[in-house]
């Protein structure tokens, strides 16, 4: 072989060996770009579910102060305005474990998902609790037996007083003027007597206890009625009219008396605010405590994942 063929040689040699170096670089660019790419997408997955869990974390705190605001409401509007709220707060935290749960079965994380397992079963009591003290709050049974009390019933004991007062100051001053005021003091006493029990039993929770105020307020009752009969025995024609009017008047307090007992029994507010401190309070921080751990795992894959 010839030295120029000897050189034309090595020449081909050399050439094929750079385009192989070439294209094995080229692979190589094209393997790290895909890798890279991948990390990438590895990456930005991550920091969406951290973000979700974050987001799920806030509004599971705005839900649960907007329902504590909506048990402790003083009014119908301020009570829905409130539940509102809290129905919304949820509503963003549902769809956000919708999300979550698509991505995390995605990266097929078996930590994550044991986690948000825990939190579904969690997150579904919340909302079985919850949906129980928004539905008693909006009955607000306790505020509106409070209403009437200080109310209609106020008023209508005023009339009785008036209607009292007039009858012993139109009386003569005989023996049966002094009849006439022992019964008509029966009568304010025991009616006042059963108002100031009402707010004792719009408070109670226990119904045993319920049944021995109602148990003493019948016995009132019987006084009551018994000395209002006693003044239409004792006073004479002319005093009639306000013996009408006592009557009349301690006949309205009964009525608005017997609807705020109704309304008291149910105990709506009593009851959502014992559920919004014990049983929601617990499932509140169970949900919370399993929210902080899934984002406590989500982000440790996000440092392992930094490393590489």
């Amino acid at each position: 072989m010839s030295v120029e063929e000897t050189k034309s040689s090595v020449r081909t040699s050399l050439v094929a060996v750079a385009i192989l170096v070439v294209l094995l670089f080229g692979a190589y660019l094209l393997g790290v770009m895909r890798a890279n790419r991948g990390l990438t997408s590895t990456l930005e997955e991550r920091t969406k579910k951290d973000q979700l869990v974050a987001s799920m974390l806030l509004n599971l705190h705005a839900a649960a102060e907007a329902e504590k605001r909506a048990v402790l409401a003083e009014t119908d509007e301020e009570s829905k305005t409130n539940a509102d709220e809290a129905g919304k707060e949820s509503a963003a935290v549902e769809a956000e474990r919708l999300e979550l749960g698509k991505l995390i079965d995605a990266s097929q994380r078996t930590e994550e998902r044991k986690l948000l397992d825990e939190f579904d079963a969690a997150w579904k009591e919340y909302q079985t609790v919850d949906e129980e003290i928004l539905d008693l709050d909006a009955e607000n049974t306790n505020l509106k037996a409070l209403r009437l009390s200080y109310g209609p019933a106020a008023e209508s004991l005023d009339q009785l007083d008036a209607a009292l007062n007039d009858m012993i100051s139109a009386a003569d001053a005989t023996g049966d003027r002094a009849a006439l005021s022992t019964a008509a003091f029966q009568a304010a006493v025991s009616a006042g007597k059963i108002y100031a029990m009402q707010s004792r039993h719009i408070a109670e929770t226990n119904d045993d206890e319920m049944d021995r105020i109602e148990g003493q307020m019948t016995a009132l009752n019987q006084e009551a009625e018994s000395a209002l009969q006693k003044l239409s025995e004792l006073s004479g024609p002319a005093q009639q009219a306000n013996v009408a009017k006592a009557q009349a008047a301690y006949e309205e307090f009964r009525k608005i008396h017997a609807q705020i007992l109704e309304l008291s029994r149910r105990n709506s507010n009593v009851r959502s605010l014992a559920l919004s401190l014990g049983k929601k309070r617990s499932v509140t921080a169970r949900c919370l405590e399993v929210l902080d751990a899934l984002q406590k795992s989500i982000r440790s894959e996000k440092d392992l994942a930094t490393r590489w």
